[in-house]
C-alpha cells in the first residue's frame, strides 16, 4: 500500500477511535445512530438512483477517497493541537470580521483549516478530472500540481462562499426587523397585521433566500472542474464555469438540489419526544406532550465539496440531546463521500469535446 493510503486509512481510524472514546456513556447515542442509519440510507439511495456511475467509479478507484481521509485527519489534528496549552495560545486567539449582520471569528486555527480546505478542493478536483478522463487515479502526481492551481481555486472558493455570506448578511437583518416589529407590537398590546403575519413573513424570507441559494449552486456546479484549464485566465475560467453549469442544468440540476436538501438547506422538524400522564384530585388523568417544531434554513456552497450536514444538529436540538462525536465524524465522512460522488457525476457529464484540464 502506498504511503498516502496508509496515512489516510490509519489516520481516519485514529480519528474514529478518538471520537468513539469521547462518545462513551452518552445517553443520546441511540437517537444519533438512528440518524446515521437514515442518513446512510439517503446517501446510498442517491448513489443508486441518481449517480450509479459515480459509485462504480469509487469502487474501481478507492484511492479517490484518500484525500478525504487525509483532510479528516488534518482537521482533527488541528483540534488536537488546540487542546495543548502552548499550541492553543498560537492557534485560538481570534479577531472578528463583520459583513453586515454576519460576523466571523478569524484565528490562526481558522485560517489553517481554510488553507487545508482549499488544498483539498484543488487536489480532489484534479484527481476527479483524471479519474473520469483517464480512468485512473494519480495521487502523488496530482498532489504535485496543487500549488499551480491553488490560488485559482482559492479565488473561486472565495467567490462561491462569499456570495452565500452576502445573502446571509441580507437575510439576517430582514428576519430581525420582522421579529422586532412583532415583539414590539406584542409588548404594546396591539396585534398589528405585521405581528400576526410575522411567522409567515419570516418563513417566506428564508424560502426566498433558499431559492437564491439553489440558483447560485446550480449556476456554479461545474465551476471548479471547468476552471482548471491552462488556456483560460481567471475571469475567463469563471465565466466558462458559469456557462457550463447552466448548460448542464438538465444533466445534474436534480442531483445538486438533492445534495442541498440532504445537507439541510431547508428543513422542518416536529418532534414529540415526551408524554406524561398525571392524576388530578378527582381521580382523572391528564396527559401532556412535549413537542418541538423547528423550521430551519442554512446556506451552503456545494461547489467546494461541502460535507457539513446540518440535519444532525437540528435533529438533536429538537430532541434537546447533545451530539455524539463518533456519529458527527461518521456523518462528515458520509457526506464527504457524497460530495465526491456529485463532482464525479458532474465531470462525467461535461461536454466531451473539453480537453483534460490541468494536465
Amino acid at each position: 500500500m502506498k504511503p498516502l493510503r496508509w496515512i489516510a486509512v490509519l489516520g481516519t481510524l485514529a480519528v474514529l477511535v478518538q471520537s468513539a472514546w469521547a462518545s462513551r456513556g452518552q445517553l443520546s447515542a441511540a437517537w444519533s445512530f438512528l440518524f446515521l442509519v437514515l442518513a446512510g440510507a439517503a446517501v446510498g439511495a442517491v448513489f443508486g438512483w441518481l449517480m450509479p456511475s459515480a459509485g462504480s467509479c469509487l469502487r474501481r478507484h478507492p484511492d479517490l477517497l484518500v484525500p478525504l481521509g487525509l483532510v479528516v485527519l488534518a482537521t482533527a489534528g488541528i483540534g488536537w493541537l488546540e487542546r495543548i496549552p502552548a499550541m492553543a495560545a498560537l492557534l485560538t486567539p481570534s479577531f472578528p470580521i463583520k459583513l453586515g449582520a454576519v460576523s466571523l471569528a478569524v484565528s490562526a486555527g481558522f485560517m489553517l483549516r481554510g488553507w487545508i480546505t482549499i488544498a483539498y478542493a484543488t487536489w480532489m478536483t484534479l484527481i476527479v478530472l483524471h479519474a473520469v478522463g483517464r480512468d485512473r487515479v494519480e495521487l502523488e502526481a496530482n498532489l504535485g500540481r496543487v500549488p499551480a492551481w491553488f490560488l485559482r481555486i482559492l479565488g473561486l472558493e472565495l467567490i462561491g462562499h462569499g456570495v452565500c455570506y452576502v445573502m446571509l448578511a441580507i437575510e439576517l437583518p430582514l428576519l430581525l426587523a420582522v421579529g422586532g416589529l412583532a415583539i414590539s407590537a406584542m409588548r404594546s398590546g396591539r396585534l398589528s397585521p405585521v405581528a400576526r403575519l410575522a411567522p409567515a413573513l419570516m418563513a417566506e424570507v428564508m424560502i426566498a433566500m433558499g431559492g437564491l441559494a439553489v440558483l447560485w449552486n446550480l449556476g456554479t456546479a461545474a465551476l471548479l472542474p471547468v476552471a482548471i484549464d491552462r488556456s483560460l485566465g481567471f475571469w475567463s475560467a469563471f465565466r466558462a464555469g458559469l456557462r457550463t453549469s447552466w448548460w448542464g442544468l438538465r444533466r445534474w440540476g436534480v442531483l445538486v438540489v438533492v445534495q442541498l436538501l440532504l445537507l439541510g438547506l431547508w428543513g422542518f422538524l416536529h418532534v414529540d419526544y415526551q408524554r406524561t400522564s398525571t392524576s388530578t384530585e378527582g381521580g382523572a388523568f391528564s396527559e401532556s406532550a412535549n413537542m418541538n417544531f423547528n423550521f430551519h434554513f442554512h446556506l451552503f456552497w456545494t461547489g467546494g465539496y461541502e460535507d457539513q450536514c446540518t440535519w444532525y444538529q437540528e435533529f438533536l436540538s429538537a430532541l434537546k440531546a447533545p451530539a455524539v462525536p463518533l456519529v458527527s465524524a461518521l456523518v462528515t465522512l458520509l457526506f464527504g463521500v457524497l460530495a465526491i460522488g456529485v463532482k464525479l457525476t458532474i465531470v462525467e457529464r461535461l461536454p466531451r469535446d473539453r480537453p483534460p484540464a490541468g494536465c
